[in-house]
């Protein structure tokens, strides 16, 4: 029996062995392998290029790069130097366009990737040379530009040494990322440089000049975080002068510099794709289909796995804590404690520091689909409520979990309740708003012709809320109606959100919508907008439900994806948004 049993194992093993080589052998005839020579009649690489050596490209050659493809470099270190001489050389031009969502990758070819495992890509008197949505990592050089005229656009430079190296040299580069470099970002001398709308962080130093200058524009870049932001070398003479750039608020500018500060960062001049503002992907079992929650320096979100998950921002832990069943509903946080509502219809109550359930209550039996159902809410210092599809409102101790108290409203309620100057007030599928006070125990009802499913804001000393065929309500906290405006769109779950002044709506038909008290202005964006946005700075962040994000401003917008399909509203916290998503993941995004 243990012969047999052995020699199972050793057939396990072989087989396992000769399927891993055969996927190695596969990969590698699935690649275009360069060891060094000479190209000298145009050529286009895509899919996967390995690179063992020095490639170059013959003055009368074009080399040309779809999207998608990865240059990968095995490092060759043939004077034992600790650094890679695999290189590409071009005489001739070169153009690498990716796109948003197919990017090229100039990267490694090792297991353990490290800066200076490939040299540099250097071009000489090239003419229009071209490198849109680009990955350039892990090299020493990353371009290094001499006597050529050429655009960088929609880059990420990251884990080099020095990003680029320009002389004598006509280049325009446009949001472009560079970071986690281990020296220099933008170093040159002599050049026709126009930098504008990138982001430089987190480098040695992030622009410096060697020698001479040429003619030079640096303007609304964001150079932060750098140990030194921009500095002039010890040859240098003369003035570097910057137009207006962000520098954060302990910047670092050394040598000959003159340079006019923003007071803030400018948004939306990362590269156009995810790979630049992506911090982390944090995974869990299941969609993340509600909206999030913050105490303290920690993000909470709801997952249909039954889970609460949780991360610290601060210590960079991710946790967390099965409760049972799917929900995808708001957590509530006071203080260490989470109170958290299933569609099985149980309230649960745990200490998160301690991972530890403090109680459970288990309310009445629904037959009403529990999907978006309303979030809980805290009414005073100890007593939650909790509304459900059923038309129940719950009165529950926050200490014990007894329930206080339960109202029975003949309607389903989706809507999260609203507090407002001492009163409940929940608006039905059915058109009726109940305002309820907990310590009078009185009830006001009235209804209108309408189905609400959306939480209601305050707007004004008004309570406003949006039904799904677009009118939009305005009502007082006696339940009087100030006015109503229709809006003649589709809604379900979506909010208005009060920005710059003025309400914000966005449609699952396309719209979106600028209202006040008097007037609303329509403006057709083409896209199905499904939940309630979040705002940072000057744009607000809209997610669409095909998974991408829109960042919408008056002056500018652009969309950010795909994540996958997006229910509730993005969480921004610390200038970094946290996105959930069906996909079953949580996103952290830096904003610039």
């Amino acid at each position: 029996m243990k012969k047999s049993l052995l020699l199972k194992q050793i057939i396990k093993v072989n087989f396992l062995s000769l399927f891993v080589f055969f996927v190695i052998l596969k990969n590698l005839y699935a690649a275009n392998i360069y060891n060094s020579t000479i190209i000298t009649t145009d050529t286009v690489w895509e899919n996967n290029v390995v690179i063992s050596g020095k490639i170059i490209i013959d003055r009368k050659a074009t080399l040309k790069i779809k999207p998608g493809t990865k240059v990968l470099f095995k490092k060759v270190d043939e004077d034992n130097d600790g650094l890679s001489e695999t290189t590409i050389v071009v005489n001739g031009n070169i153009i690498a366009e990716g796109t948003k969502d197919n990017p090229i990758y100039f990267s490694s070819l090792e297991e353990k990737k490290d800066w200076g495992d490939w040299k540099e890509i250097q071009i000489n008197h090239a003419k229009g040379f071209i490198f849109k949505y680009a990955i350039f990592e892990y090299s020493e050089y990353g371009i290094h530009v001499h006597f050529s005229e050429g655009t960088v656009s929609n880059c990420v430079f990251r884990k080099n040494a020095d990003s680029t190296r320009l002389g004598n040299s006509i280049i325009r580069f446009t949001n472009n990322l560079f970071e986690q470099n281990n020296g220099k970002a933008i170093n040159f001398t002599n050049c026709k440089l126009t930098i504008k709308k990138n982001t430089i962080r987190n480098n040695r130093e992030g622009v410096f000049v060697f020698e001479k200058l040429g003619d030079i524009v640096i303007e609304h870049n964001n150079i932060y975080d750098n140990k030194v932001n921009v500095k002039t070398g010890d040859f240098f003479r003369g003035k570097l002068v910057l137009g207006e750039n962000y520098y954060g608020e302990d910047s670092t500018v050394e040598g000959l510099v003159e340079c006019i500060r923003s007071t803030k960062p400018f948004v939306g001049i990362l590269p156009d794709m995810l790979d630049a503002y992506l911090v982390k992907v944090l995974e869990t079992n299941g969609f993340v289909d509600g909206a999030a929650s913050l105490v303290e320096d920690t993000i909470f979100f709801p997952s249909f796995d039954g889970s609460v998950y949780w991360y610290n921002t601060k210590n960079d832990s991710f946790q967390k804590f099965s409760i049972g069943d799917f929900f995808d509903c708001k957590p509530l946080l006071i203080g260490k404690t989470a109170v958290l509502v299933d569609w099985d219809g149980k309230v649960t109550a745990i200490d998160f520091e301690k991972k530890k359930k403090l109680w459970m209550v288990k309310l009445d039996n629904s037959s009403m689909d529990d999907h978006r159902m309303p979030s809980p809410i805290l009414v005073n210092n100890d007593i939650i409520a909790v509304a459900r599809p059923d038309g129940k409102l719950y009165l529950i101790d926050l200490k014990t979990g007894l329930i206080k108290k339960r109202y029975y409203f003949e309607e389903q309620i989706r809507a999260t309740p609203l507090t407002y100057e001492g009163k409940i007030y929940l608006f039905g599928t059915n058109g009726d708003v109940f305002s309820i006070d907990i310590i009078k125990e009185n009830i006001e009802r009235t209804s209108f012709n309408a189905s609400f499913y959306s939480p209601s804001i305050v707007y004004k000393r008004y309570i406003v809320n949006v039904e799904k065929t677009g009118k939009i309500f305005f009502i007082d906290k006696n339940l009087k109606l100030h006015k109503i405006i229709d809006l003649k769109g589709s809604f379900r779950h979506q909010s208005p959100i009060e920005f710059n002044g003025k309400l914000y709506l966005f449609s699952l038909d396309g719209k979106l919508f600028i209202i006040d008290e008097n007037s609303f202005e329509e403006i057709n964006l083409n896209k199905i907008f499904t939940a309630t946005p979040a705002i940072f700075d000057d744009y607000l962040i809209v997610p669409t439900f095909n998974g991408e994000l829109l960042f919408y401003s008056k002056k500018n917008y652009f969309y950010l994806g795909s994540f996958g399909e997006i229910q509730f509203q993005p969480f921004v916290y610390d200038n970094r948004l946290y996105l959930g998503t069906r996909s079953n993941k949580i996103y952290v995004l830096k904003l610039w």
